[in-house]
């Protein structure tokens, strides 16, 4: 099963790469675990460098969401909480609106300049981000707002590390999805046509009987050795010892 296995280990590897030099888009659900994955990848191509706390994201769902105000906490902790040079991020796929109203409202109330050396990315449409950006900056942080409608490009020299030539990534993403299909297919194909693996033998008392192990007990010392040659000579009551191992491996 080996070639199979290397097959859907390098379609792995293609998809991996489609969708790195892809242009990185918002999930069209709003699911929060898609949009912080979604978050942490708009970090990386909207920012050069990694810094304190990366890739902390924030998606405030609808005020009657079960998780409304465990990530509205999470926000304010960001805000008001947090010291030194960090990233956080935040979205609400579900009520841009009301996010745009909470991180107005925090960043009038925090001290200003208390977040100096922090980066804050902000993932909503222009319609709703009004303020937004006025009220982060004067915490002192750099405030990035992004519409998640528009698809994210991926950096310039993460593209030459990946081998892609300039005005290339469209047609290079096209190519690894295809090329992750096909090795899809041929590992299909191959796991099709190999022999059914043999069932496991069951564990025999001989490899019970031969397996070497020393252990130390409370009351006896043993070398756990083929039975023939067991010793736990220099024990009392050893000699008990030795019948009981011999009567559990042998055969019902």
């Amino acid at each position: 099963m080996a070639a199979p296995v290397a097959a859907r280990h390098k379609a792995g590897e293609a998809r991996w790469r489609a969708t790195t030099i892809a242009p990185l888009v918002a999930p069209a659900e709003p699911d929060g675990r898609l949009w912080r994955l979604y978050l942490r990848g708009a970090i990386e191509r909207l920012a050069p460098t990694r810094q304190g706390i990366y890739g902390a994201g924030s998606v405030l769902g609808a005020p009657t969401s079960p998780d409304h105000a465990q990530e509205r906490n999470a926000i304010r902790s960001a805000l008001f909480e947090r010291q030194g040079m960090n990233d956080f991020a935040f979205a609400s796929p579900a009520a841009p609106e009301v996010l745009a109203r909470v991180l107005i409202e925090d960043g009038r109330a925090a001290r200003p300049g208390s977040l100096a050396g922090t980066r804050l990315f902000v993932a909503l449409p222009p319609a709703a981000a009004g303020g937004v950006r006025e009220a982060l900056t004067a915490t002192g942080a750099t405030v990035i707002v992004f519409d998640p409608a528009l698809p994210i490009p991926q950096r310039p020299e993460k593209l030459r590390e990946l081998g892609v030539a300039p005005g290339g990534a469209e047609a290079a993403a096209r190519d690894e999805r295809a090329k992750a299909l096909k090795l899809d297919a041929e590992a299909a194909a191959l796991e099709a046509a190999a022999p059914p693996t043999p069932p496991a033998e069951p564990d025999g008392d001989i490899a019970t009987e031969e397996m070497v192990l020393r252990r130390h007990t409370i009351g006896s010392r043993c070398s756990f050795l083929p039975l023939p040659q067991l010793d736990c000579s220099d024990r009392p009551g050893s000699h008990l010892l030795k019948a009981f191992l011999v009567a559990s491996m042998s055969p019902r």
